[in-house]
Formats: structure tokens, sequence, C-alpha cells
């Protein structure tokens, strides 16, 4: 009976916030409905800092865990990146993000692992690319010829062969490149304003721990 309680609780809570953060936005409201509508979304704020201090909580104490029982192939990196994670919290919070120690830090720390995070992805694609590039089909003929075409307008080789390539490859990235692209955002949307009207009616519950 409580587990049903604490799942009602949580499905009018999330309601009550979103109605509120909707009509605010949408509709004229009084003075009073708008100002709480605006304390909503500022405890909805407030609420998912505390979820970022739980979530780095529960980080430190993962790898702290890997650190004490030097658990192998694992332990040296999770005591690295506890030593990085408080030595930048002790300098953010003790100097200004402007102070050249923090900005020696940033760049010279997390500007190469995006860079490195990034390299690797850039291998992965380059790899699921290569294996999906087989002619099994006039779907996948055409899918070939396109991203044939659009690397050699990107490269230099591709215009000095051919003047062609250039204006090809142009009008693949602008017409069925761009339609692709308006399909999936115009997708997303569709799935995201679904997933929330489902959330407002108390229909979809996972965000509350229950199906």
């Amino acid at each position: 009976m409580s587990a049903l309680r604490s799942r009602e609780i949580v499905i009018v809570i999330a309601a009550f916030a979103g109605f509120m953060a909707i009509a605010d936005y949408f509709l004229a409201l009084p003075s009073s409905l708008s100002s709480l509508a605006k304390d909503v979304v500022t405890w909805s704020l407030i609420t998912a800092n505390f979820a970022f201090a739980l979530g780095l909580v529960n980080m430190i104490r993962l790898h702290t865990n890997y650190v004490l029982k030097r658990k192998p192939g694992q332990w040296h990196v999770s005591l690295l990146l506890l030593f990085l994670l408080i030595l930048m919290i002790v300098v953010g919070i003790t100097l200004e993000q402007k102070h050249p120690i923090y900005q020696w830090i940033f760049i010279n720390t997390l500007l190469p692992l995006d860079g490195t995070m990034y390299a690797t992805l850039g291998f992965f694609i380059a790899s699921g690319a290569f294996r999906s590039f087989k002619a099994r089909g006039i779907d996948s003929t055409i899918l070939i010829g396109a991203a044939i075409v659009v690397m050699l307008t990107n490269a230099p080789i591709g215009e000095a062969r051919w003047s062609g390539f250039p204006v090809i490859g142009k009008w693949i990235n602008d017409v069925p490149v761009t339609a692709g692209m308006r399909a999936i955002i115009i997708g997303v949307a569709v799935g995201s304003l679904v997933y929330s009207l489902r959330v407002l009616i108390g229909r979809e519950t996972r965000y509350a721990g229950v199906e």
C-alpha cells in the first residue's frame, strides 16, 4: 500500500509540475499562479542538481571501491579519475575559472581527452561504414554511390579528377541529407511530445521506478 501511495505521489507531482510549466508558457496566468509556476521550474532545477550530486557521490563510491579492492586492470584508472576529480573540484572552488592554473588544467586534460574520445569514435564510425558498404541490394548500392561522391567532393582529388563531383556532392548534402535530417528531427520531436503527454496523464511511470 505504501509503494502504491509513493507511486501516486510521484505521478501527481510530475503531472502538476508539467502542467504548471506548460500553462505558464502558453497562457496568461494570474500573477500568483505565474509565480508558482516559476517556483516549480526553479525547484525542478534544484532537484536536477541534487540528482547530479547524487550521481557524483555514486561515482566516487564506485571507483573508491575499485581502488580499495585493487580490481585488476581498473584500480589504476579509478585512482587517476578520483585524483583529477578532486583536483578540479578544489581548484574550481578556490580559484576562478579564468585563473591560469584552472585554465592550464582544463586545456591540458579535458581538451586532449575530448579529442581522444572523438578520434576513437571516428575509428568506430569508419569500421561501421566499411561493414555497411556492401551492395546487398538497390538501396545499399545507392547509399554506397552517394557516400563515394560525397567523399570525393570533400577530398581535393575529387574536383581534380572531375569538376562535377562538387556539384553532385553539394546537391546530395542540400537535398536528400537535409530532408533526412529534418525527418529525424520531426520524428524525435513527435516522440518527445507523445512521451511527455504520457508522463502528464500518468500513463508513463517508468521514471518513477515502476513499470
